[in-house]
């Protein structure tokens, strides 16, 4: 893809054009070794305005004060009212599937299973709650100890589910596979295990419609929630752009909803590994976030 295929913009502009931004996290704002430049001054100015925003984040690892704390250590002044994590869809979506008091089994540790049990799920320990079959299984996030155990734990109930006739609710709140941790190196994520999971399931049994629901972006669960939260209605999407650094998640999802996006060239998407011919083309080109 040509970047003299797209409308190359700035940040003052988007301010102007739309009634609500929506952030990505991770690679527009924050990296794990710092804020973005820019990103600080962009977000003070954004809060003189009282002009809406959401930082929408696929991180499923945290709740949302400890995101919002984490956000103002590396200088960013976003409060936890505007940040909508993929973990704290889990509420809403156990009250739709009507899981709630359901047994539920989780790839996670510390907030990632506080999001589980804050939305009614009634949690089954992978050590002495292995044989116990579970209504739903959550991938939150990689923990730090015991993963090679907790994989074969899941994966064993997955398969003993189905095997009975029983197969759970999947859920993943964060769909991405991979995350830029700093400038030049990059971590795995929750999303990488699922697509483990999902070919392990296509295998054993072939044609079956195996998958986990994915709670975060591309999909439309998170961008539902920034526009309601922002008290707009779902028939108002030309008020709100999408600013995001992946073409893939960020972009996609927006433009597939059918909101307005800005690719930032601060992550992990670079026009050079698109192909001409890919199909999403952002609304926007976005250098940066610096203000003038």
């Amino acid at each position: 893809m040509s970047t003299s295929d797209l409308q190359t913009t700035r940040i003052e502009a988007l301010i102007e054009r739309y009634d609500l931004i929506l952030f990505d996290a991770y690679g527009v704002l924050v990296r794990s070794d710092g804020a973005i430049v820019g990103a600080p001054e962009l977000i003070a100015h954004l809060n003189t305005l009282e002009h809406p925003y959401f930082v929408l984040t696929n991180d499923s690892s945290r709740q949302i004060s400890t995101a919002a704390a984490r956000y103002q250590e590396l200088g960013l002044a976003i409060p936890s009212e505007r940040v909508i994590t993929s973990g704290s869809l889990l509420g809403r979506y156990f009250e739709e599937h009507d899981l709630r008091g359901a047994p539920a089994m989780v790839l996670g540790e510390g907030d990632a299973i506080g999001y589980v049990r804050d939305a009614g799920g009634v949690l089954l320990d992978l050590v002495h709650d292995a044989d116990t079959l579970p209504e739903v299984v959550v991938v939150g996030e990689l923990p730090g100890d015991a993963l090679k155990n907790n994989l074969e734990v899941i994966i064993t109930a997955l398969l003993r589910c189905i095997d009975a006739g029983r197969p759970p609710k999947m859920v993943l709140p964060n769909p991405d596979l991979i995350y830029p941790s700093s400038a030049t190196t990059f971590g795995l994520t929750a999303g990488s295990v699922a697509r483990m999971f999902e070919s392990i399931l296509e295998e054993r049994y072939p044609g079956r419609a195996l998958t986990f629901d994915r709670l975060g972006k591309p999909h439309s669960f998170i961008y539902q929630e920034g526009i309601l939260r922002a008290g707009f209605s779902l028939e108002e999407k030309e008020k709100v752009v999408m600013i995001g650094d992946q073409l893939a998640t960020d972009v996609q999802g927006a433009m597939d909803f059918g909101i307005d996006a800005a690719l930032v060239s601060t992550g992990l998407s670079s026009l050079s590994h698109v192909p001409e011919d890919w199909p999403c083309k952002p609304t926007y080109l976005l250098e940066g976030l610096g203000l003038r």
